[in-house]
Order: structure tokens, then sequence, then C-alpha cells
């Protein structure tokens, strides 16, 4: 439960003074709902004995009536604004839980992110997060605001009755929050997390299935994949259905307090009149204010049977929402040192070091077979993760180590799977290389060898499509080199830049990246042999 006090914490932080107004508000509306039946209870009975009396005529009706349409519109104003006030707090604490949970998964090591799923991660960013919103709005408000009421209910009684009245209008209903807590609190937090669990499995089956569709179509595994998604399907079925009668039960238990506290209520207060001891309009405000209090129950059953999902999605928000790296320090650039330099590099323990520095104007090619330690590499030269044996420099600082604002600055990087976001030709060059004019961009395209394409696409407002999806994969491969250029890096990083590309192709882009970076040190990672001319040196890594 420590996750959840977290969440609960952070949404009351983010928004303190919504979120006590919401409260007192929720209190007020149950106050106001108790007060109005057990008036009206005790109104109709008073009007009725003096009518039976012949009193009626001096029977002051005014007060009374004022009083419960007060008390009428006053919960419904009170009802309206502690849904605005409660509900914009909290959705404006999500929206700022969603950023902060972003932050925590972008702080994770480069591998750690390669293996997040997209839509794992866009899931928990949306689902675990909307999950949450039950442990202000269905859990700790209208739990906290029940038992407020309740308390204060046994006050008001216990002054206007007396004790044996007051409890047995209270007593069975908070005996009935007791036996729910003990029966169904800890059972329900098993099926909830499994129906949670299931759901993100048949989403993820499910978008497995059709993003591979053709693929499973063509080796004949469609049937094979669907039956995997309509497994997690019926497990998702069989969680709910255990949710389902663990809801039923109780709200059969909180309907049963409810209705143990009315008959109690019926035959204490009922047994004080005939004794002289309690009047008959009070009894009736009793009988009524026991009803009126049901309602500050009804939020139990739901929030029992959640509390497991909310229990779940919040262990997973706090630990990636805290999971901010350290400050890795200020490692200062020398300028005077080797622009790149690896010092005693191994992939495994067991593999031969390596040392190489690189230097203005210079072109090195990293070369090793599928799984050398090419990209990985790269990454750390990138600053992206930390070497685990040996070390790299940029410009005597270990990348890892340096303010991201100067890494970036002077570092450019092509990573081997390249993502374009969405956007126009224009858009794509500006998203690294800031303002620049379209003269600057139509030459940077140029630079790689897609002057012929921009023209035939209608220029640089054309769309490069989702993901760069209307481009073939040399094509994005281009506009990202292009992108990484924009910024006039002092030193630049490729893993295997010409991928996809035809020879004529690959030279023309490797020799416009040289003329329009002259003296910036370029490290790329390739295992063409029609590269290596173009590259000074060609270090093996193994």
């Amino acid at each position: 439960m420590r996750a959840m006090w977290f969440i609960l914490r952070r949404t009351v932080a983010s928004a303190p003074k919504s979120i006590i107004a919401g409260a007192l508000l929720t209190v007020a509306v149950l106050l106001m709902g108790v007060a109005l039946l057990g008036v009206s209870g005790w109104f109709i009975t008073a009007a009725g004995i003096a009518g039976l009396a012949g009193s009626g005529v001096l029977f002051d009706v005014f007060r009374p009536s004022a009083g419960v349409r007060f008390l009428a519109i006053g919960r419904t104003a009170a009802r309206y604004g502690e849904r605005v006030v409660t509900h914009e707090a909290t959705l404006r604490a999500l929206a700022a839980l969603r950023v902060d949970l972003l932050a925590g998964l972008m702080t994770r090591p480069l591998r750690g992110i390669e293996r997040l799923r997209a839509g794992s991660a866009l899931n928990r960013m949306v689902a675990d997060v909307d999950a949450l919103d039950g442990v202000l709005l269905r859990l700790a408000l209208p739990l906290g605001a029940g038992v407020l009421t309740q308390l204060a209910a046994l006050w008001v009684l216990v002054w206007l009755t007396s004790w044996p009245v007051a409890l047995a209008v209270v007593a069975p209903q908070i005996a009935a929050v007791v036996v729910v807590v003990a029966m169904f609190g800890r059972a329900g937090l098993k099926p909830a997390t499994r129906a949670e669990r299931a759901l993100q499995a048949v989403r993820k089956r499910a978008y497995d299935l059709f993003a591979a569709r053709a693929d499973l179509t063509v080796y004949g595994a469609m049937g094979r994949q669907r039956d995997h998604v309509m497994s997690a399907a019926r497990r998702l079925d069989d969680a709910q259905d255990k949710q389902d009668r663990i809801e039923r039960g109780t709200r059969l238990l909180t309907s049963l307090g409810v209705q143990t506290s009315l008959a109690l209520s019926v035959y204490v207060g009922f047994t004080a009149v005939a004794e002289r001891a309690l009047s008959a309009p009070l009894a009736m405000m009793a009988v009524l204010v026991a009803l009126a209090l049901g309602e500050s129950l009804m939020p139990l059953a739901r929030a029992v049977s959640e509390l497991g999902r909310m229990a779940d999605a919040a262990r997973r928000v706090q630990r990636d929402v805290m999971a901010v790296a350290p400050d890795p320090g200020a490692a200062q650039a020398d300028l005077s040192a080797p622009m790149i330099e690896v010092r005693d590099w191994r992939l495994r323990g067991d593999d031969a070091p390596i040392s190489f520095t690189v230097g203005a104007g210079e072109t090195v090619i990293l070369s090793a077979a599928s799984g050398g330690g090419k990209t990985t590499l790269l990454g750390q030269l990138a600053g992206l993760a930390a070497p685990t044996h040996g070390a790299v420099r940029i410009y005597g600082a270990a990348p890892d180590k340096m303010p991201e604002a100067v890494l970036r600055d002077m570092l450019g990087y092509v990573p081997q799977r390249t993502v374009l976001l969405s956007g126009t030709f224009a858009e794509t060059l500006t998203l690294a290389g800031g303002e620049m004019d379209n003269a600057a961009m139509q030459s940077l395209y140029g630079s790689v060898d897609l002057s012929q394409l921009l023209v035939a696409r209608g220029g640089l407002d054309a769309p490069v499509g989702v993901a760069g999806d209307t481009l073939s994969g040399g094509q994005r491969r281009r506009v990202a080199i292009a992108r990484a250029i924009s910024c006039k890096p002092m030193i630049l990083l490729m893993d295997e830049p010409t991928e996809g590309m035809d020879q004529a192709t690959a030279k023309a882009v490797l020799e416009g990246v040289r003329k329009a970076l002259p003296e910036a040190a370029i490290v790329i990672a390739s295992h063409r042999q029609s590269d290596r001319r173009f590259a000074d040196r060609v270090i093996p890594l193994r």
C-alpha cells in the first residue's frame, strides 16, 4: 500500500487547495443528504401528530419546509461543485503524473529503453495512470467522507436522541464496513491484478495479430495467433467474473448493514417512544438517518473490487516515476584532448582490448561481425550507455557524464534503426538544426543525394509520412543523415549509414557528408567493403 500512499500524496500535492475543497464538498454532500432525510422524517411525523392532536394550526411549517428546500438545493449545488473541483484537480494531477512517468521511463539505460515495447510504454502511460484516478475519486475521498459522515451522525444522534438509538443507527453500518474489508479486502487484490494484466495481454497480442497479419497468413499461423489472443481474452473474462462476484458480495454485505441499521433503529427508537423516553418525530428522524447513511457505504463496493488494479498500477508507476537517474556530475570537455579516445575497450571480458583515437577531419570505420559490438560502442560514444570494460572519452570526458546540452551540441548520431517523426521534409531538419532557410535545407538534402526526390515530392513542404512510411528504407536513412548533419556537429557517429543503398548512392552520400562536415571526426560502423575506401582507417573490434 506504500505505492498507493505515494500516488495519493502526489495527487494532493499537485493541487492541495482544490483537493481540500473537493473533500469538504464531498462531506457536505453526504451530511446534507443525511440532514435532508432526517429533517424530512421529523417534519412529516411532527406535522402528522400535530394534525391528529388538533394543533395543526399552531404548528410552524415554514421554517422546517424552508430547511428542507435549503438542504435539497444545497446538496445539488454541493454535488455539482464536488464533481467539478475534484475531477478537475485529479485530471491535472494525472496529466502531471504522465509527464513524470515519461521522464522516469526515459532515464532508463539504453538497453532498457530498447527492450521497452512501444505498446507497453503507451499502455503504462495511459491505462495505468487512468486507473489511478480511482485512488482519490473512488477510494480516498468517498471513504474518508463516509467515515466523517458516520461520526458526525453519531454525535448528532447522541445529542438529539440517546446513545442506544445512535448506536443502533451507526454501529451496524460500521460493522458492515469492517466485515467487507476483512472478507474482501485481500480477496479482491488478485482478481483485479489478473484482470488488468490479462487486458494488457489481449491488447499486445491483438496488436501483434494485426501488425503481422500478412506474415501470419503466408505461414498459415493466423489461427494459432488468434487462439493466442482468445486465451488471454478468456483469462480476462475469468478474472472479471471473480471481480464481479466480489463486488456483488460487497454490495450484499453493505446492504445488509444498512437494512440491519434500519431494523434496529425502528426497534430501539420506537421502543423508546413507547416508554416515553423519546418523541415519535425524533425516532422517525433516526430511522431515515439510518437510510441516508447507506449512501456513504455505496463507493465501498467498487473501491474494493478495483483495489488490486489500482495497487498494481500504483506499484508500476511509482517504480518508474522514481527511476530518475542520479545526477551524473558535470564532466567538463577539454578541447586540447583528442576528440574521440577509446582505451582498452572490450565488449566482453574475454575479448582482446582495443584502443584508438580520432581527430578532426578523420573518418574511421569500425569493423566487426554481426554482434561484435559496433552498435554498442557507438551508443557509448553517444553517451547513451556507460562502457562495462575500458573507457570512452569525448574531449577527455566520459560522454555519459557530460552535461547533456554540451554533448548534444558537439555530437551527431545516426543509429542503425532510424526513426522519422510525422511532418514535412523541412520540419524533419529543423528538429535537429533549428531554424534555417530553404536554400540551406535544399543543400543538406543535396548532400545526401535526395535533391531529385525532393523535386518529385513537391519540395520541402511535402510530408515524409507517419514514421517516414512514404519513403524507402534507404531514403529514410538518408533523411536521417541529413537531419544529423544539419546541426553541424564536431563529431558524427553513423551506424550502417549506407544500408539499403546501391554503391553509387552510398558513394554520393558519404562524399556529401564529408563535404558538408569537412572538419568533423566521423566514426562509421559498417560491414560493407565498398565503404572502406572512404575511411582513413579501419579498426577491427575483434
